[in-house]
């Protein structure tokens, strides 16, 4: 294999990434409106230690690498979710 052809597969297999992370954010909104309408915090620390717990798992190469990356995934959702907090309360629904 070529580094070309190396280049064009990690080319596509960061399309996928990038789609699945976009469809994480659209889920992270949709868990965000739920919890405002329960009343629930934004941080649930139980629920991100489990995240994390699995990216170490779902590795076979450099666990804390996984780690640090969901560490950063999951504040951007904590960045999402605020901000929904902010939309809905502009829009003048009860928060």
């Amino acid at each position: 294999m070529t580094i070309e052809n190396c280049r064009h597969n990690i080319d596509n297999i960061d399309a996928e990434i990038l789609e699945l992370l976009d469809r994480r954010a659209a889920v992270v909104r949709e868990i965000a409106a739920i919890k405002l309408a329960a009343g629930m915090p934004i941080v649930d620390e139980r629920r991100e230690r489990k995240v994390l717990e699995r990216a170490a798992r779902g590795v076979s190469r450099k666990p804390d690498a996984a780690v640090r990356i969901y560490r950063e995934i999951i504040r951007e959702a904590r960045d999402m979710q605020i901000e929904v907090q902010c939309e809905l309360a502009l829009a003048g629904e009860a928060i």
